[in-house]
Protein backbone atom coordinates (compact mmCIF):
# COMPACT_ATOMS: atom_id res chain seq x y z
CA UNK A 1 0.00 0.00 0.00
CA UNK A 2 1.90 3.64 -1.10
CA UNK A 3 1.37 5.96 2.06
CA UNK A 4 1.48 8.95 -0.15
CA UNK A 5 0.42 9.02 -3.79
CA UNK A 6 2.51 11.46 -5.84
CA UNK A 7 -0.60 13.03 -7.54
CA UNK A 8 -2.11 14.33 -4.12
CA UNK A 9 1.40 16.06 -2.68
CA UNK A 10 1.05 19.86 -4.46
CA UNK A 11 -2.80 19.93 -3.50
CA UNK A 12 -1.27 18.61 0.11
CA UNK A 13 1.33 20.95 0.32
CA UNK A 14 -0.17 24.18 -0.52
CA UNK A 15 -2.81 23.04 1.86
CA UNK A 16 -0.96 22.82 4.64
CA UNK A 17 0.94 26.15 4.45
CA UNK A 18 -2.11 28.03 4.09
CA UNK A 19 -2.73 26.80 7.28
CA UNK A 20 0.51 27.21 8.69
CA UNK A 21 0.57 30.44 7.24
CA UNK A 22 -3.12 31.46 9.73
CA UNK A 23 -2.18 30.20 12.33
CA UNK A 24 1.14 31.83 12.34
CA UNK A 25 -1.09 34.94 11.76
CA UNK A 26 -3.03 33.93 15.09
CA UNK A 27 0.16 33.03 17.33
CA UNK A 28 2.36 36.23 16.22
CA UNK A 29 -0.26 39.11 15.34
CA UNK A 30 -3.47 40.65 16.34
CA UNK A 31 -5.36 38.52 14.50
CA UNK A 32 -7.58 35.95 16.38
CA UNK A 33 -10.06 32.93 15.45
CA UNK A 34 -13.53 32.43 15.71
CA UNK A 35 -13.35 29.18 17.06
CA UNK A 36 -17.18 28.84 17.94
CA UNK A 37 -18.07 29.88 14.35
CA UNK A 38 -15.12 27.40 12.48
CA UNK A 39 -14.31 24.30 14.77
CA UNK A 40 -16.86 22.85 13.05
CA UNK A 41 -15.93 23.11 9.26
CA UNK A 42 -12.60 22.80 10.20
CA UNK A 43 -12.50 19.51 11.63
CA UNK A 44 -15.05 18.39 9.13
CA UNK A 45 -12.39 19.17 6.75
CA UNK A 46 -10.00 17.19 8.39
CA UNK A 47 -12.13 14.45 9.12
CA UNK A 48 -12.87 13.66 5.50
CA UNK A 49 -9.09 14.43 4.51
CA UNK A 50 -7.52 12.04 6.46
CA UNK A 51 -11.37 8.79 6.06
CA UNK A 52 -10.68 9.58 2.36
CA UNK A 53 -7.03 9.25 2.27
CA UNK A 54 -7.18 5.95 4.05
CA UNK A 55 -9.43 4.90 1.61
CA UNK A 56 -7.49 6.19 -1.27
CA UNK A 57 -4.69 4.58 0.06
CA UNK A 58 -6.57 1.09 -0.36
CA UNK A 59 -7.53 1.37 -3.77
CA UNK A 60 -10.97 2.52 -3.41
CA UNK A 61 -11.82 5.26 -5.97
CA UNK A 62 -14.47 7.28 -3.94
CA UNK A 63 -11.47 7.67 -1.67
CA UNK A 64 -9.44 9.15 -4.75
CA UNK A 65 -12.84 11.66 -5.16
CA UNK A 66 -13.51 12.75 -1.48
CA UNK A 67 -9.94 13.24 -0.82
CA UNK A 68 -9.38 15.67 -4.24
CA UNK A 69 -12.89 17.50 -3.33
CA UNK A 70 -11.76 17.70 0.54
CA UNK A 71 -8.42 19.36 -0.51
CA UNK A 72 -10.24 21.59 -2.97
CA UNK A 73 -12.32 22.68 -0.18
CA UNK A 74 -9.71 23.09 2.34
CA UNK A 75 -7.68 25.04 -0.61
CA UNK A 76 -11.02 27.43 -1.19
CA UNK A 77 -11.82 27.80 2.44
CA UNK A 78 -8.18 29.13 3.67
CA UNK A 79 -8.02 31.56 0.97
CA UNK A 80 -10.40 33.89 2.09
CA UNK A 81 -8.44 34.17 5.30
CA UNK A 82 -5.13 34.57 3.95
CA UNK A 83 -5.98 37.00 1.75
CA UNK A 84 -7.24 39.03 4.69
CA UNK A 85 -4.53 38.84 6.64
CA UNK A 86 -2.53 39.61 3.81
CA UNK A 87 -4.39 43.14 2.91
CA UNK A 88 -3.59 43.57 6.55
CA UNK A 89 -0.33 44.46 5.54
CA UNK A 90 -1.48 47.10 3.83
CA UNK A 91 0.83 48.27 0.79
CA UNK A 92 -0.38 51.07 -1.50
CA UNK A 93 -3.40 50.51 -3.79
CA UNK A 94 -2.65 50.31 -7.30
CA UNK A 95 -5.90 51.49 -8.91
CA UNK A 96 -4.05 54.34 -10.74
CA UNK A 97 -1.85 51.89 -12.28
CA UNK A 98 -4.43 49.18 -13.19
CA UNK A 99 -6.52 51.79 -14.93
CA UNK A 100 -4.04 53.49 -16.49
CA UNK A 101 -3.20 50.06 -18.04
CA UNK A 102 -6.92 49.80 -18.54
CA UNK A 103 -6.90 52.75 -21.26
CA UNK A 104 -5.86 51.13 -24.26
CA UNK A 105 -7.57 48.44 -23.77
CA UNK A 106 -10.75 49.90 -23.71
CA UNK A 107 -10.13 51.50 -27.03
CA UNK A 108 -11.25 54.88 -25.85
CA UNK A 109 -14.63 53.72 -23.66
CA UNK A 110 -15.00 53.99 -19.91
CA UNK A 111 -15.90 51.02 -17.93
CA UNK A 112 -18.29 52.73 -16.23
CA UNK A 113 -20.03 53.87 -18.80
CA UNK A 114 -20.23 49.94 -20.17
CA UNK A 115 -21.42 48.29 -17.17
CA UNK A 116 -24.33 51.24 -17.60
CA UNK A 117 -25.20 50.66 -20.48
CA UNK A 118 -25.67 46.52 -19.57
CA UNK A 119 -28.11 47.34 -17.39
CA UNK A 120 -30.02 48.79 -19.44
CA UNK A 121 -30.44 45.18 -20.42
CA UNK A 122 -31.61 43.14 -17.62
CA UNK A 123 -31.83 40.02 -19.19
CA UNK A 124 -28.15 39.97 -20.48
CA UNK A 125 -27.02 41.63 -17.44
CA UNK A 126 -28.83 39.29 -15.25
CA UNK A 127 -28.00 36.83 -17.12
CA UNK A 128 -24.03 37.48 -17.06
CA UNK A 129 -24.21 37.91 -12.96
CA UNK A 130 -26.00 34.28 -13.00
CA UNK A 131 -23.04 32.77 -14.71
CA UNK A 132 -20.62 34.70 -12.45
CA UNK A 133 -22.06 33.75 -9.75
CA UNK A 134 -21.80 29.61 -11.16
CA UNK A 135 -18.31 29.62 -10.20
CA UNK A 136 -19.62 28.84 -6.60
CA UNK A 137 -21.21 25.60 -7.65
CA UNK A 138 -19.25 24.47 -10.98
CA UNK A 139 -16.38 22.58 -9.23
CA UNK A 140 -18.42 20.56 -7.19
CA UNK A 141 -20.22 19.23 -10.19
CA UNK A 142 -16.59 19.04 -12.30
CA UNK A 143 -14.59 17.13 -10.11
CA UNK A 144 -17.23 14.20 -9.29
CA UNK A 145 -17.80 14.05 -12.81
CA UNK A 146 -13.85 13.71 -13.38
CA UNK A 147 -14.03 11.22 -11.19
CA UNK A 148 -17.12 9.27 -12.48
CA UNK A 149 -15.92 9.33 -15.73
CA UNK A 150 -12.22 7.85 -15.03
CA UNK A 151 -10.59 10.85 -15.36
CA UNK A 152 -8.72 10.69 -11.75
CA UNK A 153 -5.15 12.42 -12.98
CA UNK A 154 -7.43 14.92 -14.80
CA UNK A 155 -8.74 15.78 -11.60
CA UNK A 156 -5.65 15.75 -9.75
CA UNK A 157 -4.41 18.24 -12.43
CA UNK A 158 -7.15 20.30 -11.74
CA UNK A 159 -7.35 19.87 -7.82
CA UNK A 160 -3.38 21.02 -8.13
CA UNK A 161 -3.94 23.87 -10.72
CA UNK A 162 -6.59 25.40 -8.53
CA UNK A 163 -4.21 25.38 -5.50
CA UNK A 164 -1.41 27.06 -7.61
CA UNK A 165 -4.07 29.66 -8.76
CA UNK A 166 -5.16 30.60 -5.85
CA UNK A 167 -1.66 30.61 -4.23
CA UNK A 168 -0.45 32.61 -7.14
CA UNK A 169 -3.36 35.31 -6.98
CA UNK A 170 -3.03 35.65 -3.13
CA UNK A 171 1.05 36.37 -3.10
CA UNK A 172 0.26 39.14 -6.26
CA UNK A 173 -2.92 40.55 -4.63
CA UNK A 174 -0.56 41.52 -1.43
CA UNK A 175 2.04 43.65 -3.54
CA UNK A 176 -0.70 45.22 -5.94
CA UNK A 177 -4.22 45.57 -3.64
CA UNK A 178 -6.88 47.49 -5.48
CA UNK A 179 -10.50 48.31 -4.58
CA UNK A 180 -11.80 47.79 -8.29
CA UNK A 181 -13.40 50.30 -10.98
CA UNK A 182 -16.52 51.58 -10.49
CA UNK A 183 -19.58 50.76 -10.33
CA UNK A 184 -18.99 48.28 -7.64
CA UNK A 185 -22.02 45.12 -7.52
CA UNK A 186 -20.10 42.79 -4.70
CA UNK A 187 -20.18 43.47 -1.13
CA UNK A 188 -16.43 43.02 -0.68
CA UNK A 189 -14.93 46.41 -0.02
CA UNK A 190 -16.12 46.54 3.58
CA UNK A 191 -13.79 43.51 4.14
CA UNK A 192 -10.83 44.73 2.36
CA UNK A 193 -10.95 48.50 3.47
CA UNK A 194 -11.59 46.59 7.32
CA UNK A 195 -8.69 44.43 6.85
CA UNK A 196 -6.27 47.46 5.78
CA UNK A 197 -7.34 49.95 8.57
CA UNK A 198 -7.24 47.40 11.33
CA UNK A 199 -10.63 47.12 12.05
CA UNK A 200 -10.84 43.36 10.89
CA UNK A 201 -9.10 41.14 12.85
CA UNK A 202 -11.12 38.42 13.91
CA UNK A 203 -10.93 35.17 11.55
CA UNK A 204 -14.64 34.51 11.09
CA UNK A 205 -17.44 33.70 8.53
CA UNK A 206 -17.25 37.69 8.24
CA UNK A 207 -14.20 37.44 5.96
CA UNK A 208 -15.00 35.01 3.69
CA UNK A 209 -15.68 37.56 0.96
CA UNK A 210 -13.20 37.48 -2.32
CA UNK A 211 -11.56 40.63 -2.16
CA UNK A 212 -8.60 39.75 -4.96
CA UNK A 213 -8.78 42.61 -7.70
CA UNK A 214 -5.72 42.12 -9.24
CA UNK A 215 -4.99 39.29 -10.78
CA UNK A 216 -9.16 38.09 -11.19
CA UNK A 217 -9.27 34.50 -9.40
CA UNK A 218 -12.74 34.51 -11.72
CA UNK A 219 -10.94 34.89 -14.84
CA UNK A 220 -8.32 32.22 -13.87
CA UNK A 221 -10.98 30.25 -12.80
CA UNK A 222 -13.06 30.12 -15.83
CA UNK A 223 -10.04 28.75 -17.79
CA UNK A 224 -9.47 25.79 -15.31
CA UNK A 225 -13.24 24.53 -15.31
CA UNK A 226 -13.48 25.13 -19.52
CA UNK A 227 -10.45 23.03 -18.94
CA UNK A 228 -11.52 20.19 -16.68
CA UNK A 229 -14.73 20.16 -18.42
CA UNK A 230 -14.06 20.11 -21.81
CA UNK A 231 -13.57 16.13 -22.37
CA UNK A 232 -16.51 15.24 -20.51
CA UNK A 233 -18.96 13.68 -23.34
CA UNK A 234 -22.60 16.03 -24.13
CA UNK A 235 -21.52 18.77 -21.26
CA UNK A 236 -18.03 19.72 -21.95
CA UNK A 237 -18.23 21.93 -25.36
CA UNK A 238 -21.59 23.56 -23.73
CA UNK A 239 -19.22 24.24 -20.44
CA UNK A 240 -16.82 25.53 -22.26
CA UNK A 241 -19.11 28.26 -23.80
CA UNK A 242 -20.09 28.78 -20.20
CA UNK A 243 -17.12 29.61 -19.04
CA UNK A 244 -15.29 31.92 -21.63
CA UNK A 245 -18.62 34.09 -20.70
CA UNK A 246 -17.56 33.41 -17.11
CA UNK A 247 -14.34 34.91 -17.97
CA UNK A 248 -15.92 37.92 -19.74
CA UNK A 249 -18.68 38.02 -16.82
CA UNK A 250 -15.92 39.03 -14.04
CA UNK A 251 -15.53 42.44 -16.27
CA UNK A 252 -19.10 43.42 -14.10
CA UNK A 253 -17.27 42.61 -10.84
CA UNK A 254 -15.62 46.07 -10.65
CA UNK A 255 -12.64 44.14 -12.25
CA UNK A 256 -10.26 46.38 -14.87
CA UNK A 257 -9.42 44.17 -18.02
CA UNK A 258 -5.80 43.66 -17.17
CA UNK A 259 -7.21 41.63 -14.36
CA UNK A 260 -8.82 39.64 -16.35
CA UNK A 261 -5.88 38.66 -19.05
CA UNK A 262 -3.52 38.29 -15.61
CA UNK A 263 -5.78 36.01 -14.28
CA UNK A 264 -6.26 34.11 -17.55
CA UNK A 265 -2.96 34.15 -17.64
CA UNK A 266 -2.34 32.27 -14.39
CA UNK A 267 -4.77 30.02 -14.55
CA UNK A 268 -3.52 28.75 -18.14
CA UNK A 269 0.38 28.43 -16.79
CA UNK A 270 -1.25 26.84 -13.46
CA UNK A 271 -2.82 23.69 -15.68
CA UNK A 272 0.81 23.61 -17.18
CA UNK A 273 2.65 23.55 -14.11
CA UNK A 274 0.49 21.20 -12.51
CA UNK A 275 0.51 18.92 -15.17
CA UNK A 276 4.53 19.18 -15.05
CA UNK A 277 5.15 18.90 -11.16
CA UNK A 278 2.76 15.95 -10.86
CA UNK A 279 4.25 14.08 -13.79
CA UNK A 280 7.85 14.87 -12.38
CA UNK A 281 6.39 13.71 -8.54
CA UNK A 282 5.24 10.64 -10.45
CA UNK A 283 8.74 10.09 -12.04
CA UNK A 284 10.47 10.52 -8.98
CA UNK A 285 8.21 8.34 -6.99
CA UNK A 286 9.39 5.36 -9.35
CA UNK A 287 5.82 4.56 -10.39
CA UNK A 288 2.47 5.22 -12.57
CA UNK A 289 -0.62 5.87 -11.24
CA UNK A 290 -2.80 3.39 -10.43
CA UNK A 291 -6.33 4.53 -11.26
CA UNK A 292 -8.46 1.31 -13.29
CA UNK A 293 -9.30 3.54 -16.54
CA UNK A 294 -8.39 6.32 -18.56
CA UNK A 295 -5.47 7.08 -17.02
CA UNK A 296 -2.87 8.42 -19.73
CA UNK A 297 0.13 10.06 -19.07
CA UNK A 298 -0.09 13.73 -17.93
CA UNK A 299 1.96 15.20 -20.80
CA UNK A 300 -0.16 13.32 -23.51
CA UNK A 301 -2.75 14.73 -25.73
CA UNK A 302 -6.07 15.68 -23.66
CA UNK A 303 -8.30 12.50 -23.04
CA UNK A 304 -10.91 12.28 -25.33
CA UNK A 305 -14.53 12.07 -24.94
Amino acid sequence: MRIIDPLTIPAYVITLAFASFIILAVVLTDFTYDAAEMNRPVFALAFMIVASAWLSRRGLKIGSAIEGIALFASVSFAAPFCAVILASLDFPLMDATLAELDRPLLLGFQRQDIILALTRYPIIFDTLRMIYESIAMQPWILLPLLWATGRETRGWVLVSAWAITVAVTLMIFTFVPAMGAPPYFLDYMDTLRHARDGSLRTLGTQVLAGIITFPSFHAAAAVLLAWGFAPIPLIGRPLVVWNVLMFASAFLASHYLVDLIAGGLIGGASIWASQHVLAWLIAKAGARHSAPVDERPLLSAPEGG
